[in-house]
């Protein structure tokens, strides 16, 4: 959204408005005629070097519709409105979870909230583990939540590994292993 915004906001490229922002106007640059992709990639790097100069033409409605935009992508994307619909029923069994990136200790919360509050299984049935970066663990009723070392793994990244494989391998054949995985 924000690499986007950046181009968009460039005088010198062509962008119809597209926010009713009040000007009804477009923004169009005299692009010299056989300019192509190389022309493209130097216009960006130039774009992108200058970070935060556009608040003296970018309009108070076009940045708020900008922000709106930014924290609706946000919402949508948070597990709380994601994952629900995405799990699967709970097993007859355990239900175990395993998770790991950055989002882990959210997805897990969600989980943890979905078989516990909403499908009302036995605490009990849920176990696991969930490993994030320093900073990004949540508090978590049932799973485990491990804050490690990332990009450099360390002590608590190893045990949250070994914890993990060892809960998946203890599964039995009427028992979930239910993975969270984000990142990329």
């Amino acid at each position: 959204m924000i690499l986007l915004s950046w181009i968009a906001l460039d005088p010198r490229i062509w962008w119809p408005c597209p926010h009713p922002c009040g000007s009804g106007n477009e923004v169009s640059a005299q692009i010299p005629a056989g300019a192509g992709p190389r022309q493209s990639v130097d216009n960006y790097k130039q774009i992108s070097q200058r970070v935060g100069s556009y608040d003296g033409i970018m309009n108070q409605p076009l940045r708020s519709f900008l922000a709106d935009l930014y924290r609706i992508a946000v919402e949508a994307a948070h597990p709380a409105s994601c994952l629900p619909q995405l799990l699967p029923p709970p097993p007859s069994g355990r239900l175990i979870v395993v998770a790991a990136g950055k989002a882990a200790g959210s997805m897990t919360e969600v989980a943890e909230a979905h078989y516990l509050n909403k499908l009302h299984i036995a605490a009990e049935r849920l176990s696991g583990v969930a490993v994030a970066r320093y900073g990004y663990g949540r508090p978590l009723r049932r799973v485990r939540m491990i804050e490690a070392g990332h990009p450099i793994p360390d002590a608590a990244g190893l045990e949250g590994a070994d914890r993990a494989l060892k809960l998946a391998d203890d599964a039995g054949k009427n028992d979930l292993v239910l993975v969270l995985m984000s990142g990329g």
